[in-house]
């Protein structure tokens, strides 16, 4: 018994030494590190700064936006993309509330945005509009959110995401070129169908619109009969400005222009009788014409733009409830840059045509509908057609002019008529076509670009020559006198290689060509700065007199 309680106490004895032995091996490598990672407080330091160095690489170098907000909403840290993106240094922007680079309008929807991150809510993924240097507008998507916290207490908000400026852009764009497109369509429609039938009404209304004159003649003035002739008439000469408005939109885009005086024309409707006529419908309106001395021609057709006179002063006298005042003007004007109008229009010496109303005025959100098919009655409050200032629209378009418009509830409306003056040096008899300048063709069918270089050689101008964008790389160091820009190249379009030159360039000169030429992209070329466009197949004449002017043009 006492052998067994001897070798109980041995065992025992050797347990501890074995776990004293064990507990001292493993405190050795404090001394002696193992290879798995550092243990010393000097190595977790060096491996704490080398993690940091990690983290702030990725924070500064990413291509995606990464910003630190506090949670009073101020700036702490952002990164190189967000600095380029608002054209900056780091030290304008850190301290600063990041509310005052968002967009007023969104200034309420970000604080609570910020808010809901402080009192740590799930927040979804948010775009905000914020304004860099020069009153750049840029919009921003955050696409990671994550709350930091120090001493489990939330100390600020880490956000990543990217710029979609451009995304944004081109749906707005997308969008605005889909309206435009349903509205080309409209017109196309319309045009088919007013040709189809008004020039056989104009003809059916030639008696209706003649005989009720005859009528008077013979009626003695207290006749009862009068009154009812003379109502008449009025109803017959009301349907004769609908067929000139179908008229109108049957022949928009084939009008042949002639050197016309705009005096002449309006002088032409104050003498008619559509113009008594309306003084007959409104006699509470004081209608005033006042014409200047001298005006230059302008490139139109007298017709066409007598519609464009009798539907702006139809309009303008319905939109006088009880007594006012509209008044017909025109004036020259000579146009140093662009004006930004309802309209962009281009620099240039224009005649302008003003008729002025004292009516109720027009509603800033229905200004942009009243030049659409049908809805100019509705939205001005008129019981007509509604083809109106459609007619309007599309005569202007046609003759090559624009359209500023300024109206104000309660004060009138002021429509302005611009139309490119025009000279006797205009018409090509007097311009001498030729010229020894240099002149960059882009075109991506090699046989029309060609053609277009041996016209311009003919002409006796050094001609260079591209099928795209690598007319781009030839202009940052080369300088030509002129560009003439097919519409539509292979991988983009003449008007986007023009915007990308100007970029480097603002004052070079361009010139379009094209087998197509819509009013839409006639349009964006205007307020691009280019004023002339030449269909396709070109000639001697009508390219060599473009590039001519325009080289000239100051």
């Amino acid at each position: 018994g006492i052998l067994v309680i001897w070798l109980v106490i041995l065992l025992v004895k050797l347990k501890k030494i074995r776990f004293r032995l064990r507990s001292f091996t493993e405190k050795e490598p404090e001394s002696n590190p193992s290879p798995d990672g550092p243990k010393t407080m000097q190595e977790l330091e060096e491996a704490l700064r080398g993690e940091k160095a990690r983290s702030n690489f990725f924070f500064e170098e990413s291509q995606s936006f990464n910003i630190i907000i506090g949670m009073d909403g101020r700036i702490i840290d952002l990164n190189r993309a967000l600095l380029n993106i608002f054209g900056v240094e780091k030290e304008e922007l850190v301290g600063r509330d990041v509310i005052e680079l968002v967009a007023p309008d969104q200034r309420e929807e970000c604080a609570s945005y910020i808010k809901r991150h402080q009192e740590d809510k799930y927040t979804s993924n948010q775009e905000f509009e914020f304004t860099g240097k020069q009153g750049v507008r840029r919009i921003l998507f955050g696409e990671q959110h994550l709350t930091i916290v120090h001493d489990f207490v939330p100390s600020g908000i880490l956000i990543s995401g990217i710029d979609v400026t451009p995304l944004r852009q081109f749906e707005l764009q997308e969008g605005e070129l889909k309206q435009k497109l349903a509205l080309s369509a409209r017109m196309e429609t319309l045009g088919i169908m007013a040709g189809g039938i008004a020039h056989d009404l104009k003809n059916l209304f030639n008696p209706v619109l003649a005989y009720p004159d005859i009528i008077l003649r013979d009626l003695p003035p207290d006749s009862p009969m009068a009154v009812q002739v003379t109502r008449i008439k009025s109803a017959a000469s009301r349907a004769a400005e609908l067929i000139l408005n179908f008229l109108s939109l049957a022949r928009r885009g084939r009008l042949e222009l002639q050197p016309i005086n705009i005096n002449d024309v309006v002088t032409s409707y104050h003498e008619s009788m559509g113009f008594k006529t309306m003084e007959s419908r409104f006699p509470a309106v004081a209608i005033t014409v006042h014409l200047s001395d001298t005006l230059p021609p302008v490139m139109g057709l007298a017709p066409q733009l007598l519609s464009v006179i009798m539907n702006l002063v139809r309009n303008g006298c319905e939109a006088i409830e009880s007594e006012g005042e509209l008044r017909v003007t025109t004036s020259c004007r000579k146009l140093d840059s662009p004006h930004k109008g309802w309209q962009q229009i281009p620099r240039g010496e224009y005649v302008v045509l003003q008729i002025s109303d004292s009516g109720k005025g027009i509603k800033p959100e229905d200004i942009r509908a009243i030049f659409t098919p049908f809805a100019s009655g509705k939205k001005m409050g008129k019981s007509g057609s509604g083809l109106g200032l459609v007619v309007v629209s599309g005569v202007i378009d046609d003759m090559g002019g624009y359209i500023d418009l300024r109206s104000e509830l309660g004060r009138g409306t002021n429509f302005y008529i611009y139309l490119p003056t025009f000279s006797e040096k205009d018409s090509g008899l007097e311009l001498d076509l030729t010229g020894v300048e240099r002149i960059m063709v882009v075109d991506d069918n090699e046989d029309d670009r060609k053609d277009t270089c041996r016209v311009l050689d003919l002409l006796g101008y050094e001609v260079v020559s591209f099928s795209g964008e690598e007319a781009l790389e030839y202009l940052k160091d080369h300088g030509v006198a002129l560009v003439v820009l097919d519409l539509m190249l292979e991988f983009t379009s003449g008007l986007d290689l023009y915007s990308k030159i100007i970029e480097f360039n603002p004052d070079q000169k361009a010139i379009i060509v094209s087998g197509f030429l819509n009013p839409l992209d006639c349009k964006r070329a205007s307020s691009l700065g280019i004023i002339r466009c030449v269909d396709k197949p070109v000639d001697r004449h009508r390219l060599g007199r473009a590039v001519r002017e325009e080289i000239e043009r100051s």
